[in-house]
């Protein structure tokens, strides 16, 4: 296959900013008491304050982020390298699982608190920039106190919204298919690009009869983004344009819905109840070598091989099928997470640096080796790839030498009341699995409720 370099890679990742149906009115997990611009007065006087570094005052930073416990031991190690040349400057650090993170930081912005540092998602975001809880970053560009002179601009693009730089993106991952690499060539099977869901269906029935080893019987909380994936290949979007309705017909649904059951109808799909009970890196199927792939972020490859003795792969998502009316690669590559400052920060300058240490020094990086996505910046991303001895973090850098040719650009980001569209497809996914409901029938009523959000998320927000 014809390979690309990285660089050609992120050139998918247009000119992204706030979609137009996302950048008016009030948002349904938006902080209910936003917090004072930057233009405020208590904003000017922090700007005006002499940074500590010059001072030698001692300044506490809070950080959060979410994630497994490989990222907490990396950041933090990162942040003691920082510690050593910045002994004044003292850290708190906060992270939770995904859900939880989420909860925390809602609770926390209602009350005025949030971390200095906070980690952002793409879908997330929006919301946090409208109610003035994010730091524009443009004045330390311009001033020299953020250096993104190495990183590259087309991933640099996503961080701006309306002209203004929000946040910087930790790295690069995208959505990928992990595999037991060892099962499937026991099983003569081989997951080049261009493999499709049927295929997946056959292999798993192959691979069950030769060594026992069952397929994943889908995990709820991952259904939107097979949802999203199957639209967009099939030429559709996961909203429409003013985000008041889905994007897609309702068979786009019925087809996710219909595949997961009539493969877990097959038998060769972990039991539900097992499935269910796996919440950790440790626990999943897959590291324990129960099942033998497992849709998931790239740059959590490491966090699961870490704690698994398989042989596990990366390789891109499955297709539809050109057969089958797909039109488009369903793959997109998005920026793994956002370094933010938050208006509740009182020593935004301190942040600023600090944010401007883990995107540009590559000591720190070669302690997260790309952990966080593949670093951004051109130097330390080829620092950290040549000093990898690490195997399985040597796969995640490879997947992206080839994987543009594979992908279609990213959408913007929805509005935050689509999360609640989305979450019906969650809580409602496993009903499918009881029998005791239809899949046409369960695929209406989530289409019809997850419509009726999004009309009135769009006219709340007019």
């Amino acid at each position: 296959m014809k390979k690309r370099r990285y660089l050609a890679l992120l050139l998918v990742v247009t000119m992204l900013g706030i979609s137009a149906c996302g950048s008016k009115g009030k948002e349904t997990q938006a902080p209910a008491e936003p917090a004072k611009t930057q233009e405020d007065a208590g904003a000017d006087e922090k700007q005006e304050k002499e940074p500590a570094a010059q001072t030698g005052e001692s300044v506490k930073l809070k950080m959060s982020w979410w994630g497994p416990e490989t990222r907490h031991t990396t950041t933090i190690a990162a942040s003691e390298l920082y510690q050593q040349d910045h002994p004044n400057i003292e850290f708190e650090y906060e992270y939770a699982d995904w859900n939880g993170y989420w909860d925390r930081m809602s609770a926390e912005a209602a009350g005025g608190n949030l971390p200095d540092i906070m980690c952002q998602d793409y879908s997330k975001w929006e919301s946090w920039i409208k109610n003035d809880k994010l730091v524009d970053l443009t004045p330390y560009v311009e001033s020299g106190a953020l250096d993104i002179s190495d990183c590259d601009e087309a991933l640099l693009a996503s961080g701006y919204v309306d002209g203004k730089l929000y946040g910087i993106p930790c790295g690069v991952n995208s959505y990928a298919m992990m595999y037991n690499k060892k099962v499937a060539e026991e099983a003569g099977i081989s997951l080049e690009p261009g493999y499709t869901w049927e295929d997946i269906a056959q292999y798993s029935k192959a691979i069950y009869e030769k060594t026992g080893v069952k397929a994943q019987c889908q995990d709820s909380q991952e259904a939107p983004l097979l949802v999203e994936y199957h639209a967009r290949e099939m030429g559709y979007s996961m909203v429409n344009e003013d985000c008041s309705a889905w994007g897609f017909p309702v068979e786009i649904l019925e087809d996710v819905l219909r595949y997961n059951k009539e493969l877990y109808d097959s038998g060769v799909c972990i039991d539900i109840d097992k499935a269910r009970e796996t919440s950790t890196y440790e626990s999943n199927l897959i590291t324990t070598g129960e099942q033998w792939y497992i849709p998931c972020w790239s740059n959590l490859f490491v966090s699961y091989t870490t704690v698994s003795d398989e042989e596990l792969e990366l390789t891109v998502m499955p297709d539809w099928g050109r057969d089958k009316g797909q039109v488009e690669y369903s793959t997109y590559i998005k920026p793994a997470h956002f370094w933010t400052v938050t208006t509740d920060c009182e020593n935004p300058d301190e942040a600023v640096e600090m944010i401007n240490f883990l995107v540009n020094d590559i000591d720190a990086n070669l302690i997260i080796k790309g952990e966080r996505g593949v670093p951004i910046n051109n130097k330390v991303r080829a620092a950290v790839r040549e000093s990898l001895d690490d195997p399985n973090a040597i796969k995640v850098f490879a997947l992206f030498d080839w994987l543009g040719e594979y992908t279609s650009p990213i959408a913007p980001p929805a509005p935050t009341y689509a999360t609640e569209a989305t979450d019906i497809i969650i809580n409602n996914f496993d009903a499918m699995f009881y029998d005791d409901i239809s899949i046409e029938e369960l695929a209406e009523m989530i289409y019809n409720e997850g419509n009726a959000v999004l009309e009135a998320g769009a006219a709340n927000a007019s």
